[in-house]
């Protein structure tokens, strides 16, 4: 989340407690991953969960909150769509929308 807070406000100074603290969800996928995802399900749009690296945001389609997760997935309209990130979190969007979690092993 630090990485991001940089990216939207550069002029701010962004502090991090713990140089070592780390995110399993941010480094449960990477850029490389969902570059993967596009060529192996081309056209169809990636969501992804915000607290993923600023590189996966990048490469999404679309970067979603929990409490967000169903509207932005739905802004492609009729579209199916892949998730990665925090699949419990996006569990109600799987289930409301065509959408399908990140295979293992992308």
């Amino acid at each position: 989340m630090a990485e991001t807070a940089k990216l939207l406000c550069p002029e701010k100074t962004v502090l991090i407690p713990d140089l070592e603290a780390g995110c399993s969800l941010a480094s449960s996928i990477t850029a490389e991953d969902v570059r993967l995802l596009h060529h192996r399900y081309p056209g169809t749009p990636v969501v992804s969960y915000v607290n993923a690296s600023a590189a996966v945001k990048a490469e999404s389609d679309i970067c979603c909150t929990s409490a967000n997760a169903v509207e932005a997935s739905q802004s492609r309209a009729g579209e199916a769509c892949r998730l990665c990130g925090d699949i419990r979190s996006l569990a109600s969007v799987e289930r409301l929308r065509k959408c399908r979690p990140l295979p293992r092993g992308v």
